[in-house]
């Protein structure tokens, strides 16, 4: 999938949140819209879970004044369980962003910086099985962390579809240049090899420099 470069103001963080606070299904459509194609938000695992965080304590708060501050009221009571349950779902929402951004960030770590493709390997490394590796690279594959690449089940192994763009890892042959410099990116971890003073992350797309 590919990154939408500009992405449509209506699924910015204070839209977000401001729908997730009037009508919390909607903040939740859109948080998942933004991750299915925003890599970098996809991977700032840590970032969304404060932002998330400190919504969820907001309707939490707002939901336990709806329920047990005021008077005997019906209504107050219905709105308070609506936000009590949307801090829920905040908070389950946020936890499995972290979880996946770090299991991605752990893969980059071994496929670009360790230059490691074969499954087998990656799946001992990890301590999870070859069909889970398998399953969470293909994800990777499909929603643009690793480009031109696919899963060869023949021999086990992640291998390169197109030669036109860099595809393998820092430091190998086609991609060593004297004017080049290898750069870590500070959200994905992963190795980047760049011309220049600045550049984007191939795998995540964020700025580095």
């Amino acid at each position: 999938m590919k990154d939408n470069k500009k992405m449509s103001a209506i699924y910015s963080w204070p839209w977000i949140i401001f729908f997730i606070i009037v009508f919390w299904p909607i903040g939740v459509f859109l948080i998942y819209k933004r991750v299915s194609f925003d890599r970098k938000t996809a991977l700032s695992g840590d970032k969304t879970v404060k932002k998330l965080a400190i919504v969820s304590y907001v309707l939490a708060a707002l939901g336990f004044i709806g329920i047990f501050v005021t008077d005997n009221d019906s209504i107050n009571a219905k709105i308070g369980v609506f936000f009590g349950i949307a801090a829920v779902v905040l908070h389950i929402i946020s936890r499995k962003m972290k979880a996946e951004a770090d299991t991605v960030k752990q893969y980059l770590a071994i496929l670009v910086n360790e230059n490691e493709k074969r499954l087998d390997s990656i799946a001992s490394s990890t301590g999870k099985t070859y069909d889970v590796v398998r399953a969470d690279i293909q994800k990777m594959i499909e929603k643009g962390f690793l480009k031109n690449v696919r899963i060869d089940d023949n021999i086990r192994e992640i291998v390169v579809v197109e030669n036109k763009e860099k595809t393998s890892a820092p430091g190998t042959d086609d991609a060593a240049n004297n004017s080049s410099r290898v750069v870590v990116c500070s959200c994905c971890g992963a190795s980047n090899r760049i011309q220049g003073e600045t550049g984007e992350c191939e795998y995540c797309g964020s700025p580095i420099q």
